[in-house]
């Protein structure tokens, strides 16, 4: 008998702890270290961890895109088109053999979509190697994928006519219309008033977080272009439509807040930094109603959400009369409050005769990156925590276009 109670004692003791263990919250992963393919003297390399291994090499590259799981990489190769490189078994595959451009990854699924002049195309990059490209549709302007990988939301061009510019109208088109029109319906047209060239085209379309709105920039002609765009807002049911101020074509330079639905935009017009570039806030729910960031005497050239209360914003000071394309504005990066125009915080102070922009917030470690420049074209790229402690350079001499991911 007492052989037994001690058997039965030893039995639930082991019970217990596997139940223990069972239950106990798993100890939370540890970040995945960034990765960036980047261009450098005319090759593009990728850098993993602390290595840096060439891709490709040739005269120049764009279009550097990462699929949504961070495995594949496509890319344009000048002259020789648009190429998926797979990060994990280190081949790489030509999927179109002319210059394509627009090329965006499926938010769901190892599908990418690219531009062949006014034709969308598609290729499923799933499996050991990707399958011979499809045709979607035509007579594309611009164009997204819609948040769940299913289709598109697509913009015309619009086209001078006798009687004037046509409107510019967006369309949704699902991923399996093979040009089959009758699969597509018109959303929305942009109209152009009689006398008013409003627009000839869009950029690329942003939803909010919370799905009720899409951002996107309505451009004139390429000339008058330069200096001023319309930023515009349409309602995810295609009912509502407005037009929130003015800016140049970057489209770095519009992003919505990660929660919720509200829009930070750099305003103003002019292509040169004489002119004001000020940080603004809209609240669709405010129409009307917006907040400037940008102190006086400043202007911001680019930034980043960290969360709904804080931005990162690539900020210097405004130039007035000497701004023109040959005059940089050497900026810094500081912490916005979302809140409070006068809540701001330098977290970067750059040696003379270099700037630090294009902030990316890299929401699965919270860390930032940036590029540090002399306003020439290219720089080095940096790392640091949210709040600016811990910087370090992480890639030397990347003098053309970059893409990150993770981290």
């Amino acid at each position: 008998m007492k052989r037994l109670r001690i058997s039965t004692l030893f039995v639930m003791l082991i019970v217990f702890a596997i139940v223990e263990a069972a239950s106990a919250p798993a100890a939370s992963a540890k970040p995945e270290a960034p990765k960036a393919a980047f261009v450098r003297d005319g090759s593009l390399w990728l850098k993993t961890s602390r290595n840096e291994t060439p891709v490709d090499r040739g005269q120049s590259f764009s279009d550097i895109a990462w699929s949504a799981d961070g495995k594949l990489l496509a890319y344009v190769k000048q002259k020789q088109g648009a190429w998926i490189h797979n990060t994990e078994t280190g081949k790489k595959e030509q999927v179109f053999t002319s210059n394509v451009r627009h090329l965006h990854w499926s938010p769901k699924a190892s599908l990418l979509a690219f531009q062949d002049e006014s034709i969308l195309d598609v290729v499923d990059a799933t499996g050991p190697a990707p399958k011979p490209f499809t045709n979607v549709t035509g007579g594309v302007g611009s164009y997204v994928w819609e948040p769940e990988g299913q289709g598109f939301l697509v913009s015309t061009g619009a086209q001078l006519t006798p009687a004037g510019w046509s409107d510019v109208k967006l369309y949704k088109v699902p991923l399996t219309e093979n040009f089959d029109a009758s699969k597509s319906k018109l959303f929305y047209t942009i109209p152009n008033p009689p006398g008013e060239l409003f627009a000839v085209g869009t950029t690329t379309f942003k939803w909010s977080a919370d799905g009720r709105w899409i951002a996107f920039i309505a451009f004139p002609t390429a000339s008058l272009a330069m200096d001023a765009n319309s930023l515009c807002l349409l309602s995810a049911d295609g009912r509502s439509f407005r037009k929130i101020g003015d800016m140049l074509g970057h489209e770095d330079w519009f992003q919505w807040s990660p929660e919720g639905s509200q829009l930070a935009y750099v305003g103003g017009q002019g292509r040169f930094y004489a002119e004001p570039k000020e940080l603004i806030l809209y609240d669709p729910a405010a129409p009307g109603v917006s907040v400037t960031l940008t102190p006086k005497g400043m202007l911001d050239i680019g930034f980043a959400w960290q969360n709904p209360a804080i931005l990162t914003v690539s900020r210097g000071k405004a130039l007035g009369n000497m701004g023109s394309a040959f005059h940089f504005p050497m900026p810094g990066l500081v912490n916005q409050s979302a809140a409070s125009p006068t809540d701001a915080r330098a977290i970067t102070k750059p040696p003379r005769g270099l700037g630090d922009i294009r902030p990316q917030f890299l929401r699965s470690s919270g860390r930032l990156v940036w590029q540090r420049t002399n306003g020439k074209g290219g720089g080095d790229l940096w790392l640091a925590d949210a709040n600016g402690r811990n910087q370090r350079l992480w890639i030397r001499s990347v003098n053309g276009e970059y893409a990150v991911y993770g981290g």
